[in-house]
């Protein structure tokens, strides 16, 4: 396998289509130090089309950990001056953003005292708080995208793990995803474009239906969704404020929209693991009243939601609901990623903490809480989708209108 052909052409579709960057666009790449070297072939084209600079973000998980294990307490919320000077910078410069996940070691943050997770997370999520908002109001172009790792390719996996060299198992993972990705086919631009259109055409169709909510029936799930009026459904990419399309995830499946925060009543078994402030959940369960999480656990992991649910109350509400087909791509690859980008374009899922603004861009944070958008400092998507799950949509006459039957689009 040629890696270093691939990683190149990867490079590429994360900075003409992922993030779609301008000439003077200046780039945050953030990424573990095991991606160092793709980091290298992105930071070079990035370059050759025109970057101001290019500024690395390289974290060690382990190395972060420590602060964790061996601070005083009393010392876990501080954070140095700069770090709010360099969250202004980016506010009010022509920034862009991407993160490349895959982490070395999945499991580093296992056993982590999470009372003090908790006190160093929230400082750092209030701190960020105001790049979030023009993030996830689409002021800024950014993408999320992942690469492989030894640690990655070991959880997706497990049963031949034992058997072949770390070399192999990342070529297999790679292997995995280059479908996935769209690297295999000849022009990897052209089918994101594609399947860009694919995804605005359910936009269209979810638009044109006019409901008001959506019922999701699965094994475990009985969940009834409410919007907010005027709210749109997305997908397919976006276009910041001076009219510059981009892909924030790669790859992408969804259409979604956010729900009225309050609105959300049943209950969701969630179908895939999910990272919980670094930490991997399974079997997870929410039950939801008026909107809030009265309800929840989990087969494993259940003391990160808990610390999730502390950094912020209003994490216990809906801000996103997300319909994916059970042709994905990535559902039809039959593996578990446990790996959020991935797991989540592979089946329909909700988040809890922040909406998406959508159609609401303009208004402030208070005028948005007012019309239903959940304002939060956290943002975390669960899997619910499976190949049994039904959903059907509620129009405002009472009558309703299949949408997905057995994972499956009847639209």
């Amino acid at each position: 396998m040629d890696l270093i052909n691939i990683q190149k052409t990867y490079a590429k579709l994360l900075v003409d289509v992922g993030l779609n960057l301008q000439p003077g666009q200046k780039l945050r790449l953030s990424a573990e130090t095991v991606h160092a070297p793709f980091l290298k072939y992105i930071a070079e084209y990035a370059y050759q089309k025109g970057a101001a600079y290019v500024d690395f973000n390289i974290t060690h998980s382990a190395l972060e950990r420590t602060r964790i294990d061996y601070s005083q307490e009393k010392y876990l919320d501080y954070l140095p001056p700069y770090v709010s000077a360099r969250v202004q910078e980016w506010c009010e410069g022509d920034w862009t953003f991407l993160r490349v996940d895959g982490a070395e070691n999945p499991d580093v943050l296992k056993g982590i005292d999470q009372k003090r997770n908790a006190i160093a997370s929230k400082k750092m999520s209030a701190t960020n708080k105001p790049l979030m908002n023009k993030i996830v109001a689409h002021y800024k172009s950014w993408c999320v995208a992942a690469a492989p790792t030894v640690g990655w390719a070991k959880k997706v996996f497990p049963k031949e793990a034992s058997s072949l060299s770390d070399e192999q198992l990342v070529d297999k993972l790679w292997s995995v995803l280059l479908p996935i990705l769209r690297l295999d086919k000849a022009d990897p631009v052209q089918a994101w474009e594609h399947n860009q259109q694919l995804l605005w055409d359910r936009v269209a169709k979810m638009t044109s239906l006019n409901i008001e909510k959506l019922k999701f029936k699965a094994p475990g799930t009985d969940l009834e969704v409410s919007f907010i009026p005027g709210c749109h459904w997305a997908g397919g990419g976006s276009k910041t404020e001076a009219g510059v399309k981009f892909l924030p995830n790669i790859p992408t499946e969804e259409v979604f929209t956010s729900p009225h925060k309050l609105k959300t009543t049943g209950r969701a078994q969630v179908t895939r693991p999910v990272s919980v402030l670094g930490g991997m959940v399974t079997g997870a369960w929410f039950e939801f009243k008026e909107g809030r999480v009265e309800n929840y656990g989990a087969t494993d992991g259940k003391d990160f939601l808990d610390s999730y649910f502390e950094i912020d109350p209003r994490a216990r509400y809906l801000g996103e609901v997300a319909l994916v087909d059970a042709k994905s791509p990535v559902f039809s690859s039959g593996r578990v990623f446990e790996n959020i980008l991935f797991d989540e374009n592979a089946a329909c899922h909700i988040a809890l903490g922040s909406a998406y603004p959508l159609g609401f861009e303009d208004h402030d944070a208070e005028s948005l809480e007012s019309h239903g958008f959940n304002q939060s400092v956290l943002h975390t998507d669960f899997m619910i989708g499976c190949p049994e799950i039904s959903v059907s949509g509620i129009r405002k006459d009472g009558s309703s209108v299949s949408i997905i039957e057995r994972g499956l689009f009847t639209i």
